[in-house]
């Protein structure tokens, strides 16, 4: 028996469970390591098995495989050039520069655009768009060198990718049919042409307009049957749209034609952050002004004709127009006009100090281009009074004799002088 007692503690630091080790190649992970050290700094200590000499057999197969290979890539290379010879390179151009420029064949998209425009019909407020767009000429159709969609305002075309989803289709289109009713009815007008505030405010409401009518359009397809184009609104960040167009709708189904449905989706499309990126937008036009559309000579004007596009902007092909009665409160309240990002203030703010600035100096070269031309006048009115003869208007003052006090009293000596005024001449 021992008087002292044993306090060593024996502490097992090995690992409980087996350590690995992988690597990604361009985010793909082929394979996991097995082979891992404990040390902080592990090396793998490797070395190759030293390998057997050849026997004359294997050097003799190794050759013979070699040259076979060899002669392999000889008779592709041979066959290559011998197609490349035989083909005509002219025609090959021209068919690359055809699949290029010209637009897809609906045959190769994977939803047709006649079922693309079958598929809209089922929308009344769409069939109407597409009669619309039919009456003044506007064609629709396939081509690649559009991203997405496109209104060309020119030619009288709506461009669209072929390749899109089903969804995206559709609801492009309705956007792109809703542009072509603002063109036509004129209210797609340039938001240069305004004064910055107007210009901030109708650039929004046109986007917003086309935004409200693509709910009310992929709503009325969900009612009839066709919920695919809601869904993906449903499933994208236009989601707080759909929700107010959904709750007015529901409460109440006569709310379509009321346009009190459509109004709160015009709403709420300015209640969200969407302004900041409009805005962003416009003002980097303002700031290039390549066109030299910035900005309208008269802003009383520019704020007149500005309420009557909000007016005329919320015309429906059927049903009552969802702005007219809300146009001066989209004009004076802040919800509608107001710069939320500082740095859109900030640039607004910029240019239209540079033009106060511009009209200031436009007007001081005006008036002094006036005055030099009355100094002028009034230096030549001068030359032809100098030399003049007095005339009846100029009059001759004598002035009083001034006496001379002497020692005779009765003596008395003066003088006289005679001072013309001339008439001053105006």
């Amino acid at each position: 028996m021992r008087d002292t007692t044993d306090t060593t503690i024996e502490l097992n630091l090995a690992p409980k469970a087996k350590c690995a080790v992988s690597y990604t190649l361009n985010n793909y992970q082929p394979v996991r390591s097995t082979f891992i050290g404990d040390e902080p700094l592990f090396f793998m200590d490797y070395e190759p098995a030293i390998e057997e000499e050849l026997d004359e057999h294997s050097l003799d197969f190794l050759e013979k495989s070699l040259f076979h290979m060899e002669q392999l890539m000889e008779e592709e290379r041979v066959s290559f050039s011998a197609r490349q010879e035989k083909e005509d390179i002219g025609q090959l151009f021209a068919e690359n520069a055809s699949s290029i420029t010209k637009s897809c064949d609906a045959k190769h998209a994977n939803f047709t655009l006649d079922d693309l425009i079958q598929t809209i019909s089922k929308s009344r407020m769409a069939e109407e768009f597409l009669n619309f767009a039919e009456a003044n000429g506007i064609d629709i159709q396939y081509s690649q060198h559009v991203r997405t969609a496109y209104y060309d305002r020119d030619m009288g075309i709506i461009l669209m990718h072929p390749y899109l989803p089903e969804a995206d289709k559709i609801n492009l289109l309705s956007m792109e049919l809703r542009r072509v009713w603002q063109h036509k009815n004129g209210t797609l007008i340039d938001p240069l042409f305004f004064y910055p505030d107007q210009a901030i405010l109708v650039n929004r409401a046109q986007a917003a307009d086309i935004a409200t009518i693509m709910i009310r359009i992929a709503w009325e397809l969900q009612l009839s049957g066709y919920d695919t184009a809601w869904m993906r609104l449903e499933e994208s960040s236009m989601n707080d749209l759909t929700h107010a167009m959904a709750r007015e709708a529901t409460l109440d189904f006569r709310s379509l034609n009321d346009g009190s449905a459509q109004g709160a989706v015009f709403e709420t499309w300015f209640m969200s952050d969407r302004c900041c990126k409009f805005d962003k937008m416009i003002i980097q036009n303002m700031l290039s002004d390549h066109n030299g559309l910035v900005f309208g000579e008269n802003m009383n004007a520019s704020m007149a004709l500005t309420a009557d596009l909000i007016a005329k902007l919320g015309t429906m092909p059927y049903g009552k127009n969802y702005l007219s009665g809300y146009t001066t409160m989209i004009m004076n309240d802040p919800v509608f006009s107001e710069i939320r990002d500082r740095a859109n203030a900030n640039f607004l703010w910029f240019i239209k100090f540079e033009r106060s600035f511009r009209e200031s100096e436009r007007d001081l070269q005006n008036s002094s281009t006036q005055n030099i031309g009355t100094a002028q006048n009034a230096v030549q009115t001068d030359e032809t009074l100098v030399g003049e003869e007095p005339n009846e208007e100029n009059r001759i003052i004598q002035l009083p004799v001034a006496f001379k006090h002497t020692e005779d009293k009765n003596e008395q000596s003066g003088s006289t002088a005679n001072i013309i005024e001339f008439m001053a001449r105006f």
